[in-house]
């Protein structure tokens, strides 16, 4: 059971003794990995005998709920001074991959890993991109 647990809670306490606590961040870590919360509790009832007190699952429940409602990601914002810019980036073969998500019509969003070869195509259309502290 122990390396079980050890993937959805995070271990307390001194060596030898098996003390483990459920945490945001440990039931994050397992969401992760695309493990549902009902697979945890059918862990935990296991374990338990069945004897799971039932504010235990609740809040597991609601943590889970929670999880992915907010996303944070690394990006890089590209911006345009003409609508018609982003528009022609958006439909060129050589730039319409590094265009992810748009976000008004002269913001969009590129990949941070992308960046560099977008700077490249940029530069092989003739447009000279000015870049903050990338």
């Amino acid at each position: 059971y122990r390396f079980q647990v050890e993937r959805f809670a995070d271990r307390q306490g001194a060596e030898g003794a098996y003390l483990y606590r459920i945490t945001l961040d440990s039931l994050a870590r397992l969401l992760r990995e695309g493990i549902e919360v009902e697979t945890v509790l059918g862990f935990l009832k296991q374990a338990t005998a069945g004897r799971l007190p039932t504010n235990v699952a609740h809040i597991l429940r609601q943590w889970a709920q929670k999880y992915g409602q907010v996303r944070l990601r690394r990006a890089v914002l590209l911006q345009v001074k003409e609508e018609a810019i982003l528009q022609e980036l958006q439909t060129l073969p050589q730039t319409k991959p590094y265009v992810q998500e748009v976000l008004s019509p002269t913001t969009a969003i590129v990949a941070e890993k992308d960046w560099p070869r977008l700077v490249e195509e940029l530069r092989k259309l003739g447009y000279l991109p000015h870049m903050e502290k990338l």
